[in-house]
Protein backbone atom coordinates (compact mmCIF):
# COMPACT_ATOMS: atom_id res chain seq x y z
CA UNK A 1 0.00 0.00 0.00
CA UNK A 2 1.24 3.25 -0.81
CA UNK A 3 0.69 6.35 1.54
CA UNK A 4 0.34 9.60 0.42
CA UNK A 5 0.80 13.29 2.34
CA UNK A 6 -2.40 14.26 4.23
CA UNK A 7 -2.79 17.38 5.26
CA UNK A 8 -2.49 16.45 9.14
CA UNK A 9 1.02 15.48 8.23
CA UNK A 10 1.65 18.86 7.27
CA UNK A 11 0.27 20.20 10.57
CA UNK A 12 2.28 17.93 12.61
CA UNK A 13 5.69 18.00 10.87
CA UNK A 14 5.18 21.85 10.81
CA UNK A 15 3.70 22.07 14.08
CA UNK A 16 0.62 23.56 13.57
CA UNK A 17 -2.80 23.19 13.09
CA UNK A 18 -4.41 21.78 10.32
CA UNK A 19 -6.66 24.95 10.28
CA UNK A 20 -2.94 26.87 9.48
CA UNK A 21 -1.82 24.92 6.54
CA UNK A 22 -5.70 25.15 4.98
CA UNK A 23 -5.40 28.52 5.35
CA UNK A 24 -1.56 28.74 3.77
CA UNK A 25 -2.58 25.91 0.77
CA UNK A 26 -5.24 27.60 -0.18
CA UNK A 27 -4.30 31.33 0.66
CA UNK A 28 -7.02 32.82 2.70
CA UNK A 29 -7.03 34.41 5.98
CA UNK A 30 -4.13 35.50 7.74
CA UNK A 31 -0.87 33.51 8.66
CA UNK A 32 2.31 34.60 9.90
CA UNK A 33 4.99 35.15 7.60
CA UNK A 34 6.89 32.58 9.63
CA UNK A 35 4.38 29.79 10.38
CA UNK A 36 3.32 30.23 6.44
CA UNK A 37 7.82 29.15 5.48
CA UNK A 38 6.87 26.57 7.89
CA UNK A 39 3.94 24.96 6.81
CA UNK A 40 5.69 25.21 3.21
CA UNK A 41 8.79 23.40 3.75
CA UNK A 42 7.00 21.18 5.92
CA UNK A 43 4.96 20.12 2.21
CA UNK A 44 7.98 20.76 0.60
CA UNK A 45 9.89 17.71 2.56
CA UNK A 46 7.26 15.87 2.58
CA UNK A 47 6.23 15.57 -0.95
CA UNK A 48 9.88 15.41 -1.87
CA UNK A 49 9.59 12.39 0.32
CA UNK A 50 6.69 10.91 -1.56
CA UNK A 51 7.54 10.66 -4.81
CA UNK A 52 6.13 7.70 -6.97
CA UNK A 53 8.30 5.86 -9.39
CA UNK A 54 6.24 4.53 -12.31
CA UNK A 55 6.21 1.10 -10.59
CA UNK A 56 4.10 2.57 -7.66
CA UNK A 57 1.69 4.47 -9.98
CA UNK A 58 1.22 1.42 -11.71
CA UNK A 59 0.46 -0.71 -8.64
CA UNK A 60 -1.88 1.99 -7.55
CA UNK A 61 -3.68 1.66 -10.98
CA UNK A 62 -3.86 -1.90 -10.39
CA UNK A 63 -5.85 -1.32 -6.96
CA UNK A 64 -7.94 0.85 -8.25
CA UNK A 65 -8.85 -1.30 -11.28
CA UNK A 66 -9.43 -4.52 -9.09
Amino acid sequence: MIYLTTIRDVAYKAGVSVATVSRVINDNGYVNQDTRKKVEEAIEVLIDNEKLSLEDITKICDEVVT
